[in-house]
């Protein structure tokens, strides 16, 4: 995708990765900044696509709502967030609870995607499975544990990925 974009705005939020991602052999057009989604330095109206890879649930709770008001300010009319979120579910979380528990951040992270669907900041454009590799290579759709009003919200109870887009891409 860099390679097709005019430019590329990667932001982190850790200083010693930034300085590994500055010193990488990258294309002009990508540019490495500190930063967060929460503040993205960037113009109003800026970006056809804003990508953010299992990463809002890393944005401090309190944050949330300002990383997404802030996607949505710096995409360009008609532009596309694509937000890729895991619902905290499956044995492998189980095992990472022992040193690191996510639930709490992963779940405030939905409650925001979900109050900025319902508050039509932001449209759910689509909505698909992430799936889990199984035993000898099969792959199998991982039960979500919890539903945190995922069909009140209007979503299946299950794993996702969300898309987004400002509500004025509907107008």
């Amino acid at each position: 995708m860099a390679e097709k974009a005019a430019t590329v705005l990667a932001l982190e939020v850790d200083s010693i990765q930034l300085a590994k991602n500055q010193a990488l052999d990258t294309p002009d057009n990508i540019r490495f900044e500190y930063g967060g989604a929460e503040n993205i330095p960037a113009m109003d109206a800026s970006f056809d696509i804003v990508l953010m890879f299992r990463s809002l649930h890393h944005v401090p709770p309190q944050f949330m709502d300002d990383a997404l008001s802030e996607i949505r300010r710096v995409l360009k009319p008609g532009g596309l967030a694509y937000i890729s979120e895991p619902v905290y579910a499956g044995d492998f979380n189980e095992i990472l609870r022992l040193f690191h528990d996510e639930e709490t951040a992963r779940a405030a992270a939905f409650a925001a995607e979900v109050k900025a669907v319902s508050m039509q900041a932001l449209a759910l454009v689509k909505q698909t499975f992430f799936l889990q590799p199984g035993e000898k290579g099969t792959v199998h759709v991982v039960p979500s544990a919890r539903a945190y009003s995922l069909r009140e919200a209007g979503f299946d109870a299950n794993p996702y990925r969300l898309y987004l887009v400002p509500s004025s891409f509907w107008s």
